[in-house]
């Protein structure tokens, strides 16, 4: 949240009126890495339960926010927080 905030800030401070820039971090991370850092974080297991029902077929199964129309707007001037940072931050509040 912290990087998504600066991230737009220096976009309006920038001149990247009429461009689409990703507000990503460029890094891929899998649900189960993001399950797994939450339980190393907090000390709980969390129990993860998939109703059939709701899976879709055509789910992307993959997906990674390309940065460099954003690195090159805002002058790399961005400090990507990584995620298990990020989650830190948030769950121990």
């Amino acid at each position: 949240m912290r990087y998504l905030v600066k991230s737009y800030a220096a976009l309006f401070e920038s001149n990247a009126f009429g461009l689409t820039a990703n507000v990503a971090s460029g890094k891929m991370h899998s649900l189960l890495e993001i399950i797994n850092m939450c339980e190393e974080i907090t000390v709980h297991s969390i129990r993860i339960e998939i109703n059939p029902q709701f899976a879709r077929v055509n789910e992307i199964k993959e997906l990674c926010g390309d940065i460099s129309l954003l690195n090159q707007l805002t002058h790399h001037q961005l400090r990507i927080i990584p995620l298990r940072e990020n989650l830190k931050w948030m769950l121990e509040v």
